[in-house]
């Protein structure tokens, strides 16, 4: 059964540069992450199969054109060029910052925010600091091996795909019947765009119910019964 748009599905994949041979900027195999310095037993768990939707960008828009029409459990292979993968190298976000913008001493090389952009330090001179925020992977073609390990059916778990994006965590849903229970506080513009998304793929309703909703609410259904009294 060929993979189609809005499938949920697990996928397991390497992610390489400059050639199909290349080092590895990312994986799903922790073998391979150990081999490339990317893990260690540490962070083990965090090397897994991926779970998303199609047709959804949960990953890049060329990578996810391509699961489309994919058999399961079989290696296919893409080129991503640099123009469709991180774009080429800008010299306008390679910039000159005081030193005094920093909480804390950076070092060279390593990442660091300014305001809200991810940023590597390139060198520190003086009272000055060279910082580059361009995207890590601009200016790189990128190669992918990935195999498709199988298509998603049980609702909960597509849910949870989606829910995964906006931090929503897996023990604070609950299905019930044809409609989600949230369990967590999420903010209210987060709130309308999720709901959209889980009736748009799942056709699912949802309520939002966090702790401190349902101990306002629990104490309010006191009060009453106690007036009732």
């Amino acid at each position: 059964m060929a993979t189609k748009k809005n499938d949920f599905i697990e996928l397991d994949f390497i992610g390489r540069t400059d050639s199909k041979d290349g080092p590895i900027f990312d994986t799903t195999e922790f073998n391979k992450a150990k081999e490339s310095g990317l893990a260690d037993e540490k962070t083990k768990d965090r090397f897994k199969p991926v779970k998303l939707c199609i047709g959804q960008e949960m990953v890049l828009k060329a990578l996810d054109k391509d699961l489309e029409g994919k058999d399961l459990n079989k290696v296919y292979h893409l080129e991503i060029k640099v123009k469709e993968a991180y774009g080429h190298r800008d010299a306008k976000l390679i910039r000159t910052v005081p030193l005094t913008s920093f909480e804390e001493m950076p070092q060279r090389g390593m990442f660091v925010n300014v305001n809200g952009m991810v940023a590597k330090v390139v060198s520190l001179n003086g009272g000055r600091v060279i910082i580059d925020m361009n995207h890590p992977l601009a200016g790189k073609d990128l190669f992918y091996e990935y195999k498709i390990l199988k298509i998603i059916e049980n609702t909960k778990e597509k849910a949870q795909v989606i829910l995964e994006m906006f931090g929503i965590e897996d023990k604070n849903v609950e299905l019930r019947e044809n409609k989600l229970i949230i369990k967590q506080k999420v903010q209210d513009i987060i709130q309308n765009v999720v709901k959209k998304k889980i009736k748009e793929l799942l056709n699912l309703e949802m309520d939002f119910i966090h702790q401190d909703s349902k101990k306002n609410l629990e104490e309010e259904i006191g009060n009453r019964v106690k007036k009732e009294k």
